[in-house]
């Protein structure tokens, strides 16, 4: 069977892990896996660990940040000179949570830099790379069929119903530093990850003979290291509290990823709380909200709002 390549973002701790772990562990036979990594010496600590755990794994490790676009930018080229015929599958799992006011290279308070902003301009220049029938044929010279098609999954949060945007003051700017909040911009960025999702599948749904699936899940409640700059009060005894009242099986999280991986029911459009399919907030499910969010951010990014395949 050939193969099915997949890039899948943050790795290297936490839920992405996990899952990674389980991939090399039950399917390592399936995937050719692209891991972009920030730090290249925890990249290669992490493929020796996973080559212990199945020595067949086919990992190719490549440099990127996610807060800075030039990187990301570089990213995509670099993975473009790999020759690969496509790309099958692309998880969106890394995501900071910051606990003071930081701003990315390129200027933008690092929390919605990093999980919306880099995130967004991640998938969007992959595009192409994707088994969309308008640019894709497989080995046989066929255009791709609807049981082939490329996958997109990005991590959102249920904390994305915790408020509205307001799109007049999306980003942070530093006069509005000393009005950080930590659980805000999370959840803000975590919005902004859903609302992307909808309105990245309501475009491609719109194109003929779209080939391309795009859905996004709460993934649970477990404890990970993406709260490890907080304050500790916040990780010893707030923290604790919190996954004792909601926290999940681990074996469910990395089960609920692995199947909007697989997507062998052929979801687009969708948002599930770890394996369950449930509506998102209704500021999420406005389609005005998307489209904004949609326009906000490709003007962020500088690049055109009409999708390009």
């Amino acid at each position: 069977m050939e193969k099915k390549v997949i890039i899948f973002t943050g790795s290297t701790d936490g839920i992405g892990l996990l899952v990674i772990n389980h991939l090399v562990r039950e399917k390592c036979e399936n995937y050719k896996f692209i891991l972009p990594v920030r730090n290249l010496e925890k990249g290669e600590l992490l493929k020796k660990q996973l080559k212990e755990i199945n020595e067949k794994v086919d990992i190719t490790l490549m440099e990127m940040d996610l807060s800075s676009f030039e990187s990301i930018r570089n990213f995509v080229k670099n993975f473009n000179q790999l020759n690969l015929p496509h790309l099958d599958i692309l998880v969106n799992n890394a995501g900071i949570m910051q606990p003071r006011f930081i701003k990315t290279v390129d200027g933008f308070e690092s929390t919605i830099g990093v999980n919306h902003l880099g995130t967004s301009l991640l998938t969007l220049l992959l595009l192409k790379n994707f088994k969309n029938s308008s640019n894709y044929e497989n080995s046989n010279g066929a255009s791709s069929n609807n049981e082939d098609f490329g996958n997109i999954v990005i991590l959102s949060s249920e904390f994305h119903q915790r408020e509205p945007l307001n799109f007049d003051k999306l980003l942070l700017t530093d006069n509005d530093s000393s009005n950080f909040d930590t659980l805000r911009e999370y959840s803000k960025s975590k919005l902004c990850n859903l609302l992307f999702s909808m309105e990245l599948h309501n475009r491609l749904d719109n194109l003929k003979n779209n080939n391309i699936r795009v859905n996004s899940l709460h993934p649970g409640y477990l404890r990970t290291p993406i709260n490890r700059d907080l304050s500790w009060f916040t990780r010893h005894i707030i923290a604790p509290i919190f996954f004792f009242g909601y926290g999940s099986k681990t074996e469910d999280t990395i089960n609920g990823i692995v199947n909007l991986i697989e997507n062998n029911s052929n979801h687009s459009g969708k948002y599930f709380s770890i394996s369950k399919e449930i509506s998102p907030s209704p500021f999420a499910s406005n389609l005005e909200n998307s489209k904004l969010l949609w326009e906000k951010t490709c003007e962020l990014l500088s690049i055109s709002n009409e999708l390009n395949l």
